[in-house]
C-alpha cells in the first residue's frame, strides 16, 4: 500500500464528494479504530537551539510534541510553516492555545517569534490568518501602551491565554519605567485585552521560591522562557539552572516538577516554548525528507495520526486556502483548487490513501513524479503542497510543502 502522490484531486469538486470517499472506505474493508494510548504529560515544546533526537535533527523554529513516555516528534517545522505562511521562523519563542477555538485548528494556535520577521514584531502574538499567512491577534504596540511605555521595544519570551482570554506573558529582557514599575524577565504579567488592564501575576521571586520548594535547589532560575495556564495553575520553564532548563515546573500551593528534563527526551536541550497538548490538538502531520527535491527524486514520507486509520492524500503545486472548519482538524485546505496537478484524481478508481499502524504511523518511500507540476507558495517559493484527510472523521492535517530545487 502506498500513496500515489502523482494523482491529485481538484479541491472544489472533490471535497464535497464525501459519499464516494465513504464508499472507498467500505470497499477497502479496513477496521477504523479511534483513540490512542494516553500520554504521560503531552506537551508542545520548542528548543532554544537546534537539537538532535535519535537520528532526527530539529531546528529552533520547530515545534515538537513530547510526552515523557516516547521520543519527541515533529509537530510543526519548516515544511509546515511554508505550507501555511511562506515564512520559516528563525526561532519560535513562545507557543500557546487560543481559548474557544476548535482544538487542532489553525486558529487555535498562537505563537511569538524571537526576531522581527515577515513584517511582524517579536512582541506580537501571532496566529494563522484565514487565506494563508500570519496575523497578529495581540500586537506589541497594544502591550507596550498598556504597560505605559508605548515607545518600548519588547520581545515576548513566553505566553499563554487563560479561559477568558487574558494574556499571560513574560519578557525576554528586563523593562524599566512601566506603569507596574521595573519588570524582570522572570516576572509573569497578565494583559486583559478587553479592558486594557495589566498586572503582575507572579514575580521572579515568587517563581524562584516555588522552584526551590519543588527541587530543593537554591540556584537562580534566571529568565522564564515558557509558560502555560493549566486548570488555573501556572506551568513554567526557566532558563536555569542547566539541570532544569528543560523541565516543567507547576506553580501552586505545592510546587512540583511536572516533567523532568531527563524524561522529556530532548537530550537536555533548553526549552523556550511550552504548551500543554489538550484533547484534539495533535492532528495528523506529514513530514518529508528531504525538504527540497526535483521531480523524480525519492522522498521519505512519514504520516503521524490516529492508529489503524485511513488517510486520503491530496496534493497541489501552488498553495491556496479553502475553509474546511466545519469538519475539524486543521480547518482549511491549503491547496490551490485550480492547480493543474490537482484535477486528475477524481477519474481514478480510488484516491491515494494510506493506513496507519497500531502506533498511528504510516511511512512510504515515494518518488516525486517526473511530471509533477510545481507552483508558487505563499512566500513565492516554488514547490508542492501535500495534505491528508482522515477517515471517517474528515479531519484535515496541517499542510506540508516541499521546495523545488
Amino acid at each position: 500500500m502506498s500513496f500515489s502522490f502523482s494523482r491529485r484531486v481538484e479541491t472544489t469538486r472533490a471535497l464535497p464528494s464525501f459519499s464516494s470517499v465513504r464508499a472507498l472506505t467500505v470497499g477497502l474493508g479496513v477496521l477504523l479504530v479511534s483513540g490512542s494510548a494516553a500520554a504521560q504529560t503531552p506537551v508542545f515544546v520548542s528548543t532554544t537551539n537546534n537539537t538532535t533526537v535519535g537520528t532526527a535533527t530539529f531546528d529552533d523554529g520547530a515545534v515538537l510534541f513530547a510526552d515523557g513516555a516516547s521520543s519527541p516528534v515533529a509537530f510543526f517545522r519548516q515544511e509546515h510553516w511554508l505550507g501555511t505562511s511562506g515564512i520559516v521562523p528563525s526561532d519560535i519563542d513562545a507557543f500557546a492555545r487560543v481559548p474557544g477555538a476548535p482544538a487542532g485548528s489553525a486558529r487555535s494556535f498562537a505563537f511569538s517569534l524571537l526576531s522581527n520577521e515577515g513584517g511582524f514584531l517579536d512582541g506580537d502574538v501571532l496566529s494563522f490568518a484565514p487565506g494563508g499567512g500570519f496575523e497578529a491577534i495581540v500586537t506589541e504596540a497594544e502591550i507596550t501602551a498598556a504597560l505605559g511605555v508605548p515607545l518600548a521595544n519588547i520581545d515576548l519570551d513566553a505566553l499563554d491565554f487563560d479561559l477568558v482570554g487574558c494574556l499571560f506573558f513574560s519578557l525576554q529582557s528586563d523593562l524599566g519605567g512601566t506603569g507596574l514599575g521595573d519588570l524582570l524577565d522572570g516576572d509573569v504579567i497578565c494583559y486583559e485585552q478587553s479592558t486594557n488592564k495589566v498586572w503582575i501575576d507572579r514575580t521572579e521571586a515568587d517563581i524562584q521560591a516555588a522552584f526551590t520548594l519543588a527541587t530543593g535547589l537554591a540556584a537562580a532560575i534566571g529568565d522564564v522562557q515558557g509558560l502555560d495556564v493549566v486548570n488555573g495553575d501556572l506551568w513554567v520553564v526557566t532558563q536555569a539552572p542547566s539541570s532544569h532548563d528543560g523541565a516543567i515546573l507547576a506553580l501552586g500551593a505545592t510546587p512540583v516538577i511536572v516533567l523532568e528534563e531527563s524524561v522529556l527526551g530532548l537530550g537536555g536541550a533548553e526549552v523556550d516554548a511550552l504548551s500543554l497538548a489538550e484533547a484534539g490538538d495533535r492532528i495528523a502531520t506529514i513530514t518529508v525528507e528531504p525538504s527540497e527535491a526535483m521531480p523524480g527524486d525519492l522522498l521519505n514520507v512519514t504520516l503521524r495520526g490516529e492508529p489503524n486509520t485511513v488517510y486520503v492524500a491530496l496534493m497541489s503545486g501552488s498553495t491556496g486556502w479553502i475553509d474546511f472548519g466545519a469538519r475539524g482538524g486543521f480547518g482549511a485546505w491549503y491547496l490551490d483548487a485550480t492547480d493543474p496537478w490537482l484535477g486528475t484524481i477524481l477519474g481514478m478508481p480510488s484516491p491515494p490513501y494510506g493506513l496507519t499502524d497500531s502506533f498511528g504511523v504510516y511511512t512510504v518511500a515515494w518518488n516525486l513524479p517526473l511530471g509533477a507540476v510545481h507552483g508558487l507558495g505563499f512566500g513565492g517559493e516554488e514547490g508542492w503542497t501535500f495534505q491528508v484527510l482522515e477517515l471517517p472523521s474528515f479531519r484535515t492535517s496541517s499542510p506540508c510543502r516541499v521546495l523545488k530545487l
